[in-house]
Formats: structure tokens, sequence, C-alpha cells
């Protein structure tokens, strides 16, 4: 009270108010759901589902319909085995890559506060869930615009420096993210009338010239198919509100659809620069960030964003002295 000593009543009234608002709104319980994506992998759904058995959160298995003219795989026994302890979901016509995530998404919003969206083919412990969990109990700061669970530094390293954290980055990774409903209205499939708007974006100003040529291509794609993807259209609405992602600084999920002919979007094999496997966001008892979301410092962001960009991004090419 003594901080208001001096002030007008106005200005006394509206900072007690404030007040007493904030503290209404940190004390209500933000309500997180993850969902588990799936189409025509079965195995990979019941594999994801025990992988991910006593989260702290309700979990939704989302199912994409069939295509016209495909088969469709036998869901019942996983259904049947896990009804009791997951929510089934089931499309009654194929959405498609792009516009499943997008209308799960906004359904959920309508009853929760934060969504985790993880693919039937991305592998996460427990225990990253469970934190990426309590770190939306907050707002996320207000230049980010998701969390991230992928990242091309592998898990093994973490053993090394014996913690892992946080980093910004300018790229959205689709395998294995996290949103929350603020944010969530600024997201849009059908990016072609908003294009112009990128000449305001300080991100964009500040990308190569060989970058734009990359991303202009691909925002292109998407305008002649907005159901290619929706990674583009997520770091799109990046660019656009100059926010950034947050990434670990040593992955902690893993993409187990490479080589697979069921796959979308990665039925190749699997990169020459995807070393390693995933580790975990558990942290030693003296850095473990319960309260504050810890970020790495500026310069190692950015350092770590350009190996991104030379990796899964692909919109730069790594030196031949140098290699992963």
């Amino acid at each position: 009270m003594q901080k208001l000593i001096g002030k007008s009543w106005q200005e006394s009234w509206s900072t007690l108010t404030y007040n007493r608002e904030y503290r209404i709104r940190a004390a209500v319980k933000r309500k997180t759901v993850l969902v588990i994506a799936s189409y025509n992998r079965p195995e990979l759904t019941t594999e994801r589902i025990e992988q991910l058995a006593g989260v702290n959160c309700p979990v939704v298995v989302s199912i994409d319909a069939q295509k016209s003219g495909s088969s469709s795989p036998d869901f019942d026994t996983c259904e049947t085995k896990f009804s009791s302890k997951v929510k089934f979901v089931k499309n009654r016509e194929n959405l498609g890559i792009a516009m499943h995530p997008f209308k799960r998404i906004s359904e959920l919003f309508m009853s929760y506060d934060n969504v985790i969206w993880i693919e039937d083919d991305i592998s996460v412990e427990k225990t990253s869930i469970n934190y990426v969990i309590e770190m939306l109990q907050q707002r996320l700061p207000q230049d980010i615009l998701t969390i991230g669970l992928f990242g091309f530094l592998p898990g093994k390293f973490m053993s090394r420096f014996g913690f892992n954290g946080w980093r910004k980055t300018k790229y959205f990774t689709g395998w294995g993210w996290a949103i929350q409903r603020e944010d969530w209205n600024s997201i849009n499939l059908i990016i072609e009338d908003q294009l112009y708007k990128l000449k305001e974006s300080k991100i964009w100003n500040d990308m190569s010239s060989t970058e734009k040529s990359i991303m202009n291509h691909r925002f292109l794609r998407v305008i002649h198919n907005p159901q290619f993807t929706y990674d583009t259209q997520m770091t799109f609405a990046g660019f656009l509100q100059d926010k950034k992602h947050l990434l670990p600084l040593f992955r902690v999920a893993d993409n187990q659809g490479f080589h697979d002919t069921r796959a979308t979007n990665t039925r190749d094999k699997i990169p020459r620069w995807y070393k390693g496997s995933k580790g975990s966001i558990k942290m030693s008892k003296k850095k473990r960030l319960k309260k504050e979301i810890c970020i790495v410092p500026e310069f190692v962001s950015s350092l770590l964003e350009f190996f991104d960009a030379v990796t899964w991004v692909g919109t730069r090419k790594l030196p031949k002295r140098v290699k992963l």
C-alpha cells in the first residue's frame, strides 16, 4: 500500500484492481490437453499412448479419416484397449495433414487453454511432456509463439552438460509442439492475403536474400495447396508477428516415421544430419525450473539457429569444412 501513497485515487484504484485481477488469473490453473494425431498407423498410436500413459493432463487421440478409395486401418483393438484412459475422436471425412490439426485444435480451445500436439510417429518421454505442461501454466513470453520438442542436437549431449534448457529460434518445428489459446487466433492456413505484411516484420527483414527466396517458394507452395503442410503457415505466423519459438537445447523428441511408405512427408530415409536420439527435459534439482522459463543467452540461440537453418529447416547450405 505504501507504493500507492502520493498517487491519485484513480491511479491507486487502477493499480489495486490490476493486482487483484492478476492474482485471480494466476490462481486459476490453465487447462492443458495432449493430442496424439493419427491417420493410418494403429501400432504407432498404441505405442504413443503407452509411452505417454499417466501424463498430467487429459489425452485425446485424433484420428483422421482415410482418403477416398483407401482401405481403413483397424483402430478397434487400440480403441478397445485404451478407451477408459484416453478419448478417441474420429473425423468423418479426410481433412489432410494441414486441416486436421487446425480443426481439432480450434475445437479443443473451446474447452482448454493449452494444446500439445504430437503426431503418432513422434517419440517423447512422459517426463518431458509433464515439464511442458508445467511451463504452460503461465503465459509464454510475448515474443514466443510455440514450444517445440525437436532440435538437431541429440539428447546424449545433455549428459555432458548435466541439464537441458530452452533457446529461441525463428523456425517452427512440427515434430511435437504446444501453443496457447491466446496465440492460436493469429494462425491461418490461408496466407495469400497477408504476404504484403512481411515487409513490416523485423525477423523477415533481417533474413538473407537467399533465405527469403527459399521461404517465398515455400509460401507460394502452400498458397497453391494449403493442405500440403502446416509447418510453413506456422513459420509464416511467427514472421508476421515477430515472434519466435522455444526449442530445447538438446532434442527431447524423435521422429520414427522415416522410411515408412505410410508416412506423408517422411517417406524418405533419415537425413544425414539427424544424429543420435532424444533426451529429456528433466533437470537436476539445482537447475530444475519450476517457476520460470529459463532461456539461454541470445548469442547461444543465434548460433544454434544457424544450425537449424542448415539442418532440418534447410534454408542455408553448410560449409564443406563443417561436418555434423
